[in-house]
């Protein structure tokens, strides 16, 4: 028994075989996709990649090193000027236009990388040459403390004799302290004068050039000799009370071409640029 409807095919064989051949015709029309060799790398090429690599890794390298060289030449030439000016104000003999040109001008003409290099190279040395210029002349200057860690118990000027009881000019300052505690240098120089001197009691004197001496009174005992070279920080005796004192302390004096000059300023120079040198 066949039923036949009208919603259902009566041959579902017949009906797809059309739509199947239609969709083999449409695939077989398609191009078919072109393979595209490829192509192996050869030595030359290879060869040129890493050596371009290897071009932009220097070149990277040489525009670091430039602004290395560049800074730290900054660098020094700032402290250089700190040092400068610190010495001038402390009214130090120095050369305020040292390292610097004079009135030079002219066109800019660009250089090659490697005359840029050089000059780099130069500019820092010249830099560091002041540098160290500067800072071996602050060594030797006495502006380096003679007791660390001894507070002043009287200043330079005019003030009231501890004897006479009237107004009297104080020609150094005074720093308290125990019999023997250690004195030092305050700056690089010759002996000029070790022993007894009146109310200075026992007395060391240096002369540091240019005009400049130190002198250091009351000293319970000296540990150098007249004509001995003294660094920078040389012990050369101790805290004392010989001479006209009323007690343990040093008497410290500057003097330039013989006139006394208050040490306080060259201490404060030498604190401000203790860490630079």
């Amino acid at each position: 028994l066949r039923v036949e409807s009208a919603f259902w095919p009566q041959d579902h064989a017949s009906q797809d075989e059309p739509v199947a051949a239609d969709k083999r015709a449409i695939f077989e029309q398609q191009p078919k996709p072109a393979l595209i060799p490829i192509k192996a790398e050869s030595d030359d090429d290879k060869k040129a990649s890493l050596f371009d690599s290897l071009g932009a890794s220097l070149a990277a390298i040489e525009v670091e090193q430039m602004q290395s060289l560049e800074t730290l030449a900054t660098e020094t030439y700032e402290t250089a000027d700190a040092i400068r000016e610190v010495l001038v104000q402390a009214g130090l003999p120095v050369d305020v236009d040292f390292g610097k040109d004079e009135g030079v001008g002219g066109p800019l003409v660009d250089l090659d990388p490697e005359v840029i290099f050089e000059e780099r190279v130069r500019e820092l040395e010249d830099a560091l040459v002041q540098l160290e210029t500067l800072k071996q002349s602050a060594r030797d200057y006495p502006i380096f403390n003679p007791a660390p860690g001894q507070s002043v118990s009287s200043s330079f000027g005019v003030r009231r004799d501890p004897f006479l009881r009237r107004r009297a000019m104080h020609s150094g300052i005074d720093f308290r302290g125990r019999t023997g505690t250690p004195i030092q240098s305050t700056g690089a120089g010759k002996v000029v004068r070790a022993g007894w001197a009146g109310g200075y009691g026992r007395l060391v004197e240096i002369d540091h050039g240019n005009g400049w001496t130190t002198r250091y009174a009351h000293m319970s005992r000296i540990d150098v000799k007249t004509g001995e070279r003294i660094s920078t920080g040389d012990q050369i005796g101790a805290i004392g009370s010989t001479g006209r004192s009323t007690g343990p302390h040093l008497h410290y004096e500057i003097r330039k071409n013989g006139k006394a000059t208050d040490p306080i300023h060259f201490l404060r120079a030498g604190n401000q640029i203790a860490d630079l040198l």
